[in-house]
């Protein structure tokens, strides 16, 4: 029994570290234009080396299980998206535009919302125009973009370096594929590859049932709500106090915290800082959270918030 109350324990701080730890992305790929002509047309790099760039972040998104938008421009006349990110994702087929801004294009933007997240990593041809204009576009929005340099590239050297400056002075921040990736893995230990999903597949059962005020049962549910939680508050920590367990139930005690960057339900981002108390009481069913029940200070959550406290 002392055994069983020690794994449920670690179950329940693993699932609180998964949390912390972002497993549960915000993150959404933006994949725009990389057709035959666009190609033909770069001379701000080696071509194939932006094939090879575009093809590893589209499986590196695959794998990590990060939502990927797909567009092309007038691919009737430009060609077909290349096949080697196509095959990466076999049975999307790209939106097909005629506006240079893919953002002005509203099967893309609903795509992007559809993902429900707020960190978007866009790659393009050209940078100058298919690139830049989204990236300003989503950031007018309130998405916080990046833009990945090196499966980008433009009809000139000129032209991309240029881009780039506009970018980052607009708010944007610029990464490389390689730097992306490692991002997502952060620790060459975690073997699974798809961290995202498998840490919370494995952590939480498929019909998990919380009684959160508003909260739907479901492990999916779930991962919606602390996807939104987690782009409202990046740098959200929920230490521990106490931790305690008899059969198969686990209590905490813990506090929330963190930096209110983005917005949340009706309340607007203000970048006021939140510390409240919660206690969450957890059932554990065939080694997995199966059930959750909450009591915390909303209260003065709510205040901190609001900037009343």
């Amino acid at each position: 029994m002392a055994t069983n109350i020690e794994q449920n324990k670690a179950l329940v701080r693993r699932f609180f570290a998964a949390i912390e730890a972002g497993d549960l992305h915000v993150f959404a790929v933006v994949l725009i234009d990389h057709q035959p002509f666009q190609f033909a047309n770069l001379h701000s790099h080696e071509p194939t080396m932006i094939v090879n760039n575009v093809v590893g972040l589209a499986k590196a998104a695959k794998g990590f299980n990060v939502p990927t938008i797909l567009t092309t421009v007038t691919e009737e006349r430009g060609g077909y998206l290349i096949k080697g990110v196509q095959d990466v994702f076999p049975e999307q087929r790209p939106i097909n535009r005629t506006t240079l801004n893919a953002w002005e294009d509203s099967r893309v933007v609903d795509a992007v919302k559809k993902t429900g997240r707020r960190q978007l990593f866009f790659a393009a041809l050209w940078t100058e125009i298919c690139l830049t204009y989204p990236v300003i576009h989503s950031l007018a929005d309130g998405y916080d973009v990046f833009f990945v340099t090196d499966a980008s590239g433009g009809v000139s050297r000129e032209a991309h370096d240029v881009a780039v400056q506009r970018m980052i002075q607009a708010g944007a921040t610029p990464v490389t594929w390689i730097g992306v990736m490692s991002e997502w893995q952060r620790d060459w230990a975690r073997t699974a590859t798809v961290p995202a999903v498998a840490e919370i597949d494995e952590i939480v059962a498929e019909g998990y049932d919380d009684h959160l005020a508003g909260q739907q049962a479901g492990r999916e549910n779930l991962k919606k709500y602390f996807t939104g939680l987690r782009t409202a508050f990046r740098d959200m920590k929920l230490p521990i106090s106490a931790i305690v367990a008899e059969g198969n139930l686990v209590a905490v005690l813990n506090n929330v915290r963190g930096t209110h960057e983005g917005d949340y339900g009706t309340f607007n981002a203000k970048g006021n800082k939140i510390d409240a108390a919660a206690f969450q009481l957890y059932r554990i069913e065939n080694g997995q959270l199966a059930e959750h029940l909450e009591i915390a200070d909303f209260t003065t959550l709510f205040k901190q918030r609001r900037g009343d406290a």
